[in-house]
């Protein structure tokens, strides 16, 4: 008997690291999905009204797992159930949301994954927010072009020392054309950006 019991424990030994292993491939979603919830509990400080609670965030996660599409290799399965979840929690959450904050909201959303990528640039971010902080040395002198006001070209030449950005704002002057056709798009963020800007920019 002794030797049988000590036989069995082996094996759940052996069981509970293999358990272990796998439990450990998850982890990374379950960072990501860790960020979302506290992504969520933010929008209370749009509005009181938004409360969301742990039980509500963790049963949206228990039908992803049983309805996102199975697979048998795991970084497979990890992309479908965390492409299931983005996409059922942004769906529940905006039935709540009043119409003007569902653009904040995926706004959010957008930069907690980025984040939890390792994209997250906070420098860009900060300059997206605030324009950037305004100097005391005179910017370059602005392009004769009436649809580029002061305050917008100051902007531009802050926005230039940004790595991912520099050298924009003469990019801006020397192809003043170019960047109109795409100032007076009624859809800017399906245009395409004069080069070499396209391939530059980074996903914020």
């Amino acid at each position: 008997m002794s030797n049988k019991i000590e036989e069995e424990q082996k094996i759940a030994e052996e069981t509970e690291i293999k358990i272990d292993e796998a439990r450990m491939q998850y982890k990374p979603n379950a960072d990501k999905t860790s960020l979302l919830f506290f992504c969520i509990t933010e929008l209370n400080n749009i509005n009181s009204m938004y409360q969301y609670s742990l039980e509500f965030f963790s049963n949206l996660y228990k039908n992803a797992i049983l309805e996102s599409e199975p697979a048998e290799e795991i970084p497979t399965r990890l992309s479908n159930l965390e492409s299931f979840f983005l996409y059922s929690l942004y769906k529940n959450i905006c039935r709540s949301l009043f119409e003007a904050d569902k653009l904040l909201f995926s706004f959010m959303l957008t930069i907690t994954m980025l984040e939890s990528a390792g994209n997250h640039n906070e420098d860009e971010l900060r300059f997206f927010m605030t324009g950037g902080m305004a100097l005391d040395e005179k910017p370059p002198p602005k392009p004769e072009a009436p649809w580029i006001l002061e305050k917008m070209w100051g902007e531009m030449v802050r926005l230039s020392n940004l790595s991912a950005f520099s050298g924009f704002h003469q990019s801006l002057s020397d192809n003043l054309e170019e960047w109109k056709l795409l100032y007076d798009s009624p859809n800017p963020h399906e245009a395409k950006f004069p080069d070499p800007w396209e391939a530059k920019l980074t996903d914020i």
